[in-house]
């Protein structure tokens, strides 16, 4: 079995290499791709010759060793995301990146894709968007599992996680979303177990990675980060009035990316990510 890995640099997918190559009996080989060049002082690839790192921009024309390699490959695994400064673009590019792969890999190879809860086919965010409709091409286009992550709980830095986590811990005042707004997770260690497993036991679907809980992100931070803030400020109403003027502020260089990370996180539709997971495409 031949696999290729991309954003093999980011917490989740370093994790699912290291994962992959502790079991490297299991496999014939391993791709890692990513744009950066410090994957190859995380990962030891000197102690096992099956793993290869490619170094490519996912924007740029693919390699022809990376052609050639993809065109033999049994499962791709895209945990990859381009992350535009302006996130107008994250549709467009996402969905060139899922192009490439499709008009490169065989008919046979079967991908697995790490979505996110906020990519349903109402998504007001870009991800969110930009999510469903790469979650559409593979699906449409090849044998595919796609998961609607969660927000992964992990320890690492530059993580979704960690950043609401510092917001919480950092800020001089507590903010409080109200109980209306919701979020979904999921542990790291689960997400690594039931990715790693459908290599294995691959079934073409839609499939939820996120725990079945009605979660508010107030009592989550009360549960997950030390908050010692005695004066908190609740947002709820500020929300709305972001919310009904947010598709304008998206049009603002450089403010629609802070805008786009907001609507990620205060617009999660627990039904929605349910009805999606259930009836899929």
């Amino acid at each position: 079995m031949k696999i290729l890995l991309t954003g093999a640099s980011s917490d989740t997918g370093l994790k699912i290499a290291k994962k992959i190559i502790e079991n490297s009996n299991n496999f014939d080989q391993l791709i890692l791709l990513s744009s950066s060049s410090s994957l190859s002082e995380k990962v030891d690839i000197n102690k096992n010759e099956k793993v290869k790192i490619i170094h490519q921009n996912l924007l740029d024309p693919f390699q022809d060793k990376l052609k050639l390699i993809l065109k033999d490959i049994d499962i791709l695994i895209h945990a990859a995301w381009i992350r535009p400064n302006n996130s107008l673009n994250a549709i467009d590019y996402n969905c060139k990146v899922a192009q490439n792969f499709l008009d490169n890999i065989n008919k046979k190879t079967k991908i697995i894709f790490l979505s996110s809860i906020s990519g349903y086919p109402k998504s007001l965010s870009y991800y969110g968007k930009s999510k469903f409709k790469v979650s559409e091409i593979f699906y449409n286009n090849r044998e595919t599992c796609v998961f609607v992550c969660g927000l992964i709980i992990t320890n690492k830095e530059k993580t979704s996680f960690y950043m609401l986590k510092k917001i919480f811990e950092k800020l001089p005042f507590l903010i409080k979303f109200g109980g209306k707004t919701k979020v979904l997770f999921i542990n790291s260690d689960k997400v690594l177990k039931e990715i790693y497993n459908k290599i294995f036991d691959f079934k073409k679907g839609v499939h939820r990675l996120y725990e079945n809980e009605d979660t508010s992100i107030d009592l989550f931070a009360k549960k997950n980060f030390e908050i010692r803030q005695k004066i908190s400020l609740n947002i709820s109403l500020f929300l709305k009035l972001f919310l009904l003027i947010s598709k304008y502020l998206n049009y603002i260089p450089g403010v629609n990316k802070v805008v786009d990370k907001i609507i990620i996180l205060t617009t999660i539709d627990k039904l929605e990510a349910d009805e999606f997971t259930k009836k899929g495409f």
